[in-house]
């Protein structure tokens, strides 16, 4: 075991210290050339031997290569035509015995973008018609060509995805071999969360890149945290008129509690300013969950339902898909749902101790845990309490013993320790915008805010994406695990605890798809011993004539048949693999535009102070995140913008596109940075 330890370790230093901010890339062997505006340049034969960039699709005609010289490029056509320029500057190719050519340098612009120069310095443009020409001096004027492979392109994963990927599946059958065949349940858990943990990882490396809602928000006040984790804030430098009040836009942050957020600072301090430190606190939290699901499965009914449950969850695509942000509140609400999870797991522990020291100690755990909770997603962190006060009141044996109320109201004591000093620094320091967050949280049970609404199946219908199962199965689930559940004050606990959230939150207007995620571990333990009622009633049942061997071989196989289902591979594998190589999906222009924001601090003089325009599409916030700018902006600036910027001593920096006004194109003191694909 410690041989695995190591490796783990060792994957893991390697992956977090390899997120490099410098991309290197190579010239295909046979490319394609094409222009801003979206033309493949072709080697027209009867265009007069031009280079036009004139065409929709690519053929032999629009395929190139260079040939390496000593100290530039020969530019080539398939038919190994070498291309040089004739007596207007105009790039031509000639027969296959034309030993004229013309040297070229190409200046990367980023991983598949660049510009053409001649070698006595002359820049590659496209003429009114798209004919190419080297008669450009200005760079900033210049064509940009995208360079891209023409052999058939196949999606796949990188050196990293494929450990993480391999080694988390090997793991997890280890896993099931181990407790199936040798029956040694120890090693067989620790495998299972080494399983689970490289599963995340995978997850967390599929995308270099935040998605839009809400995770590049989430990620870049936790980047600025990181040097003042008391002053939560979006736009650390916020030198145009910001919304105080709006969570896109604001200066001073409070939409959530800081918790999880404080949480990815530390990562992002220790890890840089990457996408896979920001995710590697949800990555560890939703492992650990793994352990409290099987340790739950274990008090409440058999290790045996622990296990399946654990190992379900482990696999989760909608839990793995959180990890990576793929889902709306992302790392808030894994935060959240491993906090609350936490806290019914030390309330358990609580419940079944023998000693007065173990019993202290949980309350205490329960207190802090359920203070966590609020402190990282609000009053639902109290969850742990309702379920508990029910059985004090409604179970007579409880309700006899003052100590059970005394530990009941200690803990909630603890839970005020933990949570209420951040309430009281906020409101005194950010009077205005704490309160109006406060109001906030209120109103999305009244109202629908930002149009995330539904009917009242709303919740029912998403425990397919939660669970992959329908409500209807998950229900009748719900009922085996509540049956076959012993001690009264757990049945009661439960069940008061899912049907409350369900409720709670099939009333509230405002409805998101993991507003439930924070009770699934229940939904998983319940499928878990929903499968070890299969198994007892049928598998291993002695009255049915199953040999031994054959008997472990059904469980593996429809435990694995589960697997499948809940992991989903082909979804992602068409949503987060397929799309990297789509010119014209927007994770290939995220990819690309990461990459150009990473390259800004080298780009940029003093990037510290530069603020960049032009991004598009909130883009401007993974722009401040990725490098080291002062601040970003969608959209192109005004003259009055730019003076303002240059009056308080910033220089200005504003990505390039065909729309650029005079005043920024004739401004020397700006700089434009090109190969953003929009």
């Amino acid at each position: 075991m410690q041989k695995i330890f190591i490796t783990a370790l060792a994957l893991l230093v390697l992956a977090l210290f390899s997120c490099n901010n410098n991309i290197e890339s190579e010239f295909p062997d046979e490319f394609f050339l094409k222009s801003s505006k979206a033309n493949f340049v072709s080697a027209d034969k009867n265009f007069d031997y031009n280079l036009i960039s004139n065409r929709n699709k690519v053929s032999d005609w629009e395929t190139f290569k260079f040939i390496q010289t000593s100290d530039s490029l020969v530019l080539q056509t398939k038919a190994h035509q070498n291309v040089r320029l004739n007596s207007k500057k105009q790039l031509i190719f000639g027969s296959s015995e034309d030993d004229r050519n013309e040297k070229f340098y190409a200046l990367r612009i980023d991983s598949s973008h660049y510009i053409l120069k001649t070698k006595e310095n002359h820049f590659i443009r496209l003429d009114s018609i798209g004919i190419l020409i080297a008669d450009e001096l200005d760079e900033n004027k210049a064509e940009i060509f995208e360079i891209g492979s023409t052999k058939e392109q196949i999606a796949q994963l990188s050196f990293l995805e494929s450990i993480f990927l391999y080694l988390g599946i090997a793991l997890i059958f280890l896993s099931i071999y181990y407790y199936f065949f040798l029956q040694k349940q120890k090693l067989s858990l620790i495998l299972l969360l080494l399983g689970g943990f490289s599963l995340r990882m995978f997850f967390g490396f599929l995308e270099p890149y935040f998605y839009i809602w809400d995770e590049q928000f989430h990620a870049l006040v936790a980047k600025n945290m990181a040097n003042d984790p008391l002053h939560p804030m979006l736009y650390k430098n916020a030198l145009f008129n910001s919304d105080t009040f709006s969570w896109i836009g604001s200066h001073t942050w409070l939409h959530k509690q800081p918790l999880f957020l404080w949480q990815m600072a530390l990562s992002i301090k220790i890890f840089g300013a990457n996408a896979i430190a920001a995710r590697l606190p949800s990555i560890i939290m939703s492992t650990i969950v793994i352990w409290f699901i099987y340790r739950i499965g274990s008090i409440l009914l058999t290790k045996r339902t622990g296990y399946f449950a654990a190992i379900i969850f482990a696999c989760s695509h909608f839990s793995l898909e959180l990890v990576a942000g793929g889902y709306a509140t992302e790392h808030n609400d894994i935060a959240f749902m491993f906090y609350v999870t936490a806290s019914f797991w030390a309330w358990f522990e609580y419940k079944i101790a023998k000693t007065k020291k173990r019993k202290f100690t949980f309350i205490v755990l329960i207190g802090v845990l359920s203070g966590f909770a609020i402190l990282t997603k609000w009053l639902v962190g109290l969850l742990v309490f309702s379920g508990w006060g029910v059985s004090l009141l409604f179970i007579k044996e409880n309700r006899k013993e003052l100590k059970n109320f005394i530990h009941f109201g200690l803990s909630l004591f603890i839970t005020c320790i933990v949570f209420l000093p951040w309430q009281i620094y906020i409101i005194t320091r950010f009077p205005e915008q704490s309160m109006h967050e406060y109001k906030m949280n209120s109103s999305h049970f009244f109202k629908i805010i930002e149009e995330h609404g539904g009917d009242w199946l709303f919740h029912f219908n998403q425990t397919n994406y939660i669970f992959g199962f329908s409500f209807l199965l998950m229900a009748l689930f719900y009922v085996v695990l509540i049956r076959k559940i012993k001690l009264f004050d757990f049945k009661i606990s439960i069940s008061v605890s899912v049907i409350l959230l369900y409720v709670f939150f099939t009333l509230a207007k405002t409805k998101m798809i993991a507003f439930t995620f924070v009770i699934s571990p229940f939904g998983f333990l319940a499928i878990g011993s929903a499968l070890e009622t299969f198994y007892n009633l049928i598998i291993i049942n002695p009255q049915f004539d199953w040999k031994k061997k054959i008997s472990k071989s059904f469980q593996v196989i429809i435990l694995i048949t589960v697997l499948i289902s809940v992991f989903n591979y082909d979804e992602t594998h068409k949503d987060h693999i397929e799309k990297t190589i789509d010119k014209t999906s927007e994770q290939y222009k995220r990819i690309n535009n990461t990459k150009l924001f990473y390259e800004l601090n080298s780009k940029l003089k003093k990037p510290d102070k530069t603020i960049l325009f032009n991004t598009a599409n909130y883009e401007h916030i993974q722009a401040m995140y990725f490098s080291n700018i002062a601040s970003a902006y969608d959209g192109i600036p005004s003259e009055l913008d730019i003076n303002k910027c240059v009056t308080n001593g910033y220089k200005v920096a504003i990505i390039f596109n065909e729309n650029l006004p005079d005043y920024v194109i004739n401004n020397s003191e700006i700089k434009i940075i090109k190969g953003y694909l929009f």
